[in-house]
């Protein structure tokens, strides 16, 4: 009979309770994975096939895609595990036939395997012979006393190791519960408590879009809140629970409010623009903020009420006075001060980024919570050097006592919550606490009122690299994608050939960025370099034989622009480094046709706007030709250039801050470079920001196509273009529809995305995302 309770390694199984514990702290695994994983390590290291696997599984529904079920099942162990399956220390792979557990058999232990069953243990028994009459009576004496001498000294012992166990032994970690209250396929996100903790709300798209739901707490059908047009989510229940407060895309978008138990045409617009609504302790307004996603220049903050008078900006001095950014605010428990989470701040150093400034909202003064140098070197034992994961945490609450800060934090490629415990009076932090330890996206997360639940979900995005059939002369997608890189990692910023027929792509492998290129004909994929080194933003030459790229050295944070041969698979610079530490982009975004030059933006230290320069495509000190720069703009940062097939043309996207939030526009510049001449119209005095962003060209160079987030999300757009005239013919047009979590551009991540047009084809970094809402108990102890 297999055993109940498994242990390997750090982990701890429990078969009947469905339950994996990390050094006695649960780890969060669905029930398919959780199903396998038992199946697999109860089978004493006997090799299980994948038919097996499906008979165990889902018995005669053959009719699932068994194997992608089997193929993300065994990636989800190993990510919970950290189990590299190239140098496997638990499940390893049968090729062809299926896996094996082999914790315990690595290292010549074969047949010697570490798992135990735990069992009762058995009680020794110390028998002792009573002294009595006998034919020896003085050698029993003896033995008696010799026995008990024996038995007091045992005595002793226990209690002086007990003594010494007391004195040293370390606290347990705190046992909490961890429930998972909702069942269904698809995205349940943004969750929020009512007051009295018996319900939930949160956005779904279990209706075909995001909309918010309710719930009770302990489970049941969840209740539509939410209808009509346009995705629904970011909610937030006010403390006195009268009403929902939540982001809304219809009507352009904007703040709205519900009442609790919702109905159709009862919501009411608080504000035209802003992001992630948050009600004050009191019930009687709304902080929120500009930014769509996490760590972005220029986030601004805002207060709203229910009197219908305009939202009124605040900390804007604050952080303006110290030259810092925010990634986001939550209101303190007493309801009269802000809390901001910093996240730039000038002469700070690389990588430290947690950082909570608590804000007056009467005077503005500041308190800076201080970690301490301890809780600081924790922080930075975990870190990636140089790896930007962190760059997309935004979320945190106070606990309502206000000795805490709960906040989430990505690390080695997984999201988890942690606990940042407060002295109330000075904020000074005092302890750490690490709350979930397991392998997907634990995200937008709620506290319940009294302090004690933690609400988030656990998210599981696939992000891949699709391939769609595109006829980009007329600008149609001719039919369904399909993915080209795997479910195991991570893909970001992609780029194709001209003729189509390679694919470059950057992959967060092993907790570390890498470069990947790709044959479409063949399917044959190699790391551009494998070594430690940051590359990113890759583009190809015209005639596909070099690419350039953007490249850090960690340990020093130098950043530089490099060449690459794909036919000696070999690299060189390509402009100068910039100075260790000092943020300095040079990130070339497009060839010349003739391929003679590098079209790049750069900024420094001495530019903070970033810069469109032409600089020649040749290995550092190579060229006797000085770069050039073409455009730039004091209010605008210039990103993605492109030139025209023809070359005559540039497109650049400008980003501005405006007072509602960041903009992006698209501009185009005559090729030798020149002014900016907006290629959309906009009305500057309405309240909308949109941002267009990825600008490429058709091969008649008569459309540009890009991404824009005009319909509420990102999508691919397409706008005409008159060559002879230099502008753009017509209103935009949308060409894709990924407006459901199953297949979308994601616009936290848009800063990692890119869209690639060749021939035929088009290629788009787009998320499969699903997760569903868990509770962790006891967050307070």
């Amino acid at each position: 009979m297999p055993a109940s309770l498994i242990h390997f390694d750090e982990f701890s199984l429990d078969c009947d309770r469905y339950e994996l514990l990390r050094s006695g702290r649960p780890v969060k695994l669905e029930r398919i994975p959780m199903e396998l994983l038992i199946l697999l390590a109860t089978r004493d290291g006997n090799l299980v096939t994948r038919q097996e696997i499906i008979e165990r599984l889902w018995g005669e529904r053959v009719f699932l895609d068994t194997e992608h079920g089997i193929n993300t099942a065994i990636r989800k162990i190993r990510l919970v595990l950290k189990d590299d399956p190239e140098k496997p220390r638990f499940v390893q792979t049968v090729t062809g036939k299926g896996y094996r557990f082999v914790a315990g058999r690595a290292n010549g232990n074969a047949g010697k395997s570490v798992l135990s069953a735990v069992e009762a243990p058995s009680r020794p028994q110390l028998q002792v012979e009573a002294p009595g009459v006998s034919n020896n009576g003085a050698a029993n004496s003896r033995k008696a006393v010799a026995l008990s001498l024996l038995v007091g000294g045992i005595v002793v012992g226990i209690v002086i190791a007990l003594a010494l166990v007391m004195r040293y032994r370390t606290d347990p970690p705190v046992q909490r519960a961890l429930t998972r209250i909702t069942f269904e396929p698809g995205l349940q996100i943004g969750t929020t408590w009512s007051p009295d903790g018996r319900f939930l709300a949160y956005s779904s798209n279990r209706g075909g879009k995001l909309d918010i739901w309710l719930q009770q707490a302990n489970g049941g059908n969840p209740i539509q809140v939410t209808h009509g047009p346009g995705t629904n989510w970011q909610p937030d229940w006010s403390p006195d629970g009268k009403y929902i407060a939540f982001r809304s895309e219809r009507s352009d978008g904007g703040l709205f409010v519900v009442p609790a138990l919702g109905g159709a045409g009862l919501e009411r617009k608080v504000s035209s623009f802003g992001y992630y609504p948050t009600w004050s302790p009191d019930s009687s307004r709304i902080l929120f903020q500009t930014n769509r996603w996490g760590a972005q220049g220029g986030n601004r903050f805002y207060l709203v009420g229910l009197d219908g008078l305009p939202p009124r900006q605040v900390l804007g001095d604050v952080l303006k006075r110290n030259h810092a950014d925010a990634r986001s605010a939550a209101w303190h428990p007493d309801g009269k001060r802000l809390t901001v989470w910093i996240w730039n701040l000038s002469g700070a150093v690389y990588g430290d980024e947690i950082r909570f400034w608590t804000v007056t909202i009467a005077n503005e003064e500041v308190r800076r919570t201080e970690l301490g140098p301890q809780i600081a070197a924790q922080l930075h034992d975990l870190s990636l050097t140089g790896q930007p994961e962190w760059e997309d945490d935004a979320r945190f609450r106070w606990a309502p006592s206000g000795d805490a800060l709960y906040f989430e934090r990505t690390l080695r490629g997984a999201k988890n919550l942690w606990k940042l415990k407060l002295e109330p009076l000075t904020l000074r932090a005092t302890a750490i606490e690490r709350l979930t330890t397991d392998a997907d996206f634990d995200m937008e997360f709620a506290l319940s009122r009294d302090g004690r639940r933690l609400a988030f979900t656990a998210e599981n995005p696939n992000r891949r690299v699709w391939l769609f059939p595109f006829d980009p002369i007329r600008g149609r997608l001719m039919g369904g994608g399909e993915p080209v890189t795997s479910t195991s990692v991570e893909a970001s910023v992609s780029a194709l050939t001209h003729d189509g027929t390679k694919l470059v792509y950057a992959a967060m492998r092993a907790g570390r960025w890498e470069l990947w290129d790709k044959s479409l004909l063949s399917g044959q994929e190699r790391p551009i370099i494998a070594d430690d080194n940051i590359r990113g933003f890759p583009t190809w030459s015209p005639d596909g034989k070099f690419l350039a790229y953007w490249h850090v050295v960690p340990s020093i944070e130098r950043e530089q622009l490099f060449i690459w041969s794909a036919e000696t698979r070999t690299e060189s610079p390509a402009s100068p480094a910039g100075d260790p530490g000092l943020h300095w982009n040079h990130i070339a975004f497009d060839w010349s046709p003739d391929g003679r030059y590098l079209l790049d933006s750069e900024d420094s230290p001495a530019t903070p706007m970033a810069e469109i320069w032409r600089r020649p495509a040749a290995v550092l000190n190579q060229s006797s030709e000085a770069p050039r720069k073409l455009a730039s703009d004091p209010n605008r940062n210039l990103w993605q250039p492109h030139f025209s097939p023809d070359g005559k043309w540039i497109v650049v996207e400008g980003e501005r801050l405006r007072p509602i939030g960041d903009e992006s526009r698209l501009f185009i510049i005559p090729g030798s470079g020149g002014e900016l001449t907006p290629l959309i119209s906009n009305d500057e005095s309405d309240n909308q920001v949109h941002w267009d962003d990825k600008p490429r060209w058709s091969q008649d160079g008569n459309t540009i196509y890009y991404l824009s987030d005009r319909s509420g999300l990102f999508n691919i757009w397409g706008l005409h273009f008159d060559p002879a005239k230099g502008k753009a013919v017509g209103r935009p047009f949308q060409i894709s529809h990924f407006d459901n979590p199953d297949l979308m551009v994601p616009p936290a991540f848009i800063g990692r995305f890119e869209l690639s047009i060749a021939r035929n084809k088009l290629v788009l970094n787009l998320s499969q995302r699903d997760g569903n809402i868990w509770i962790l108990e006891n967050v307070d102890k």
